[in-house]
């Protein structure tokens, strides 16, 4: 890491890191993007228990047992929502008060499929933060607030080691990683930034072996395998071991093996959690979906609904993007923002423009590899549209509902590796992938600067456009 990337980490870590803080402490408790749900999940970790169970033998009800009090905390939040209206820091520090006073230590047990049907691992961060308060006494309000805290503070490391560990676009990729979007996530309870990053490790665990030949194999199988733990969809990024080169293996056979394990290794990880723990979301969510007409639908006309999927990819995407970027709150809707998109293409811009000028003939890879990168990369994106159109969205919908941009920050990052590798190979930009280390240096350093700024300054619109939220 030479000298531009260190400052650049850590001037963009110290801003990422006041901007989380701000949204942890000022955000009013559990309002991000399905955040009630996922304190839930935190919680019952917290409390000592690591795996879900059904409620009333239930098909799909996965949930459990949670202290009393902590539902008690959190129900109003569910209330105040469900009518439209912003929750009220003043009113939820007074009812802490009272739960705290009380002596109840009841459990409930219920249904929270939506996030206890995910991995400890995604929740591991915000649950050692409850954990410790609830060891030393502290109230639920306190309780809360630490669970943030310590997501932001588990996503801030994260972010340093996953950019550390890219042998390449490390600039680029730390521009991603600062997305508003992400920084709010990680200051809530969401299990995004965890789901992103451990992903992101896993194929710079890739790109390590594939340019800088580490012999890296069990760091990568055992990261493939915790992927397999993430988000169902993340699947879709196991054959970036591919990359991979045959020239680390003593011989082709061992190369083979290792690349159909590892995929295979976190696919079946994969489907054996999200197989035993699984649930549909459109009953949930009561979405109007219907998960076994879609199935009837897609084996009835598969090149039919394929068409669909790809016009709607294509029709959806400027939103997504949009919301990739820069979206702040989650509830209720109408307290939520996205930044408008001339900031999403404003920073799109300098992303793709900094992968461009960190080009280097040294880093070029094959023609079969570098191609399996917009495979990847779509290819992920199209996989969360079919599994949304499935599990979720109306059959009779002009598109695929429940897409959220910050589904799709990682199958961005692939592209961005993309373009690098592509001017890095092709002789129409010999200029850019030859020029001299100091023009590049200069013209990243103004990039980097330029979208810190640009990062800063959306986070601050947030703070003016739901002030409301901060009473």
């Amino acid at each position: 890491m030479d000298r531009l990337e260190r400052v650049s980490l850590i001037s963009y870590l110290v801003v990422m890191t006041i901007i989380g803080i701000f949204f942890v402490f000022k955000n009013t408790p559990l309002t991000g993007l399905d955040e009630r749900f996922h304190f839930f999940r935190s919680y019952q970790m917290a409390q000592g228990t690591m795996l879900p169970h059904l409620i009333n033998d239930e098909k799909g009800a996965w949930g459990g047992c949670v202290e009393r009090k902590a539902l008690q905390y959190v129900w109003p939040f569910f209330v105040s929502q469900d009518q439209n209206q912003p929750g009220s820091k003043d009113d939820a520090m007074k009812r802490a008060a009272e739960i705290d006073a009380s002596s109840d230590t009841v459990s409930t047990c219920f249904n929270f499929a939506p996030s206890a049907t995910y991995s400890p691992l995604l929740y591991a961060p915000s649950a050692i933060g409850i954990a410790i308060t609830r060891l030393v006494g502290a109230g639920i309000d306190a309780q809360m607030y630490a669970g943030r805290l310590m997501n932001l503070v588990f996503f801030i490391a994260m972010v340093y080691a996953a950019v550390m560990m890219m042998p390449v676009l490390r600039i680029p990729t730390l521009m991603i990683l600062s997305f508003p979007t992400l920084i709010n996530l990680a200051s809530s309870y969401s299990p995004d930034p965890v789901t992103n990053l451990i992903t992101l490790m896993f194929i710079a665990c890739c790109l390590r072996m594939a340019i800088l030949k580490e012999k890296i194999f069990w760091q990568t199988f055992a990261l493939a395998c915790l992927v397999g733990l993430l988000k169902m969809t993340n699947i879709a990024f196991l054959p970036f071991v591919l990359l991979i080169p045959a020239s680390l293996f003593s011989n082709r056979n061992k190369w083979l093996t290792y690349m159909a394990s590892s995929i295979v290794a976190g696919c079946v990880v994969a489907l054996a959690w999200n197989g035993y723990y699984s649930w549909v979301p459109s009953e949930f969510w009561h979405s109007g979906g219907n998960i076994e007409a879609a199935k009837a639908a897609l084996i009835d006309s598969p090149i039919g609904i394929s068409l669909f999927i790809i016009k709607s990819v294509i029709i959806q995407t400027p939103d997504m993007f949009k919301g990739m970027f820069a979206t702040f709150g989650g509830g209720p809707q109408l307290y939520s923002f996205t930044a408008d998109g001339f900031y999403c293409l404003l920073s799109v811009s300098i992303i793709t423009a900094s992968a461009i000028v960190s080009a280097d003939k040294n880093n070029a890879i094959n023609a079969a590899r570098l191609y399996l990168l917009p495979i990847l990369g779509i290819g992920s994106v199209v996989l969360v549209f079919l599994a949304l159109w499935m599990g979720f969205s109306p059959l009779g919908l002009g598109g695929v509902a429940g897409v959220q941009g910050r589904y799709f920050i990682i199958s961005f990052l692939t592209m961005m590796l993309f373009i690098m590798f592509f001017v890095s190979v092709s002789k129409y930009f010999d200029v850019i992938s030859g020029s001299t280390s100091s023009i590049k240096r200069d013209v990243l350093a103004l990039l980097a600067l330029s979208n810190l700024v640009l990062i800063a300054n959306v986070s601050y619109m947030s703070i003016e456009r739901y002030i409301t939220l901060y009473k």
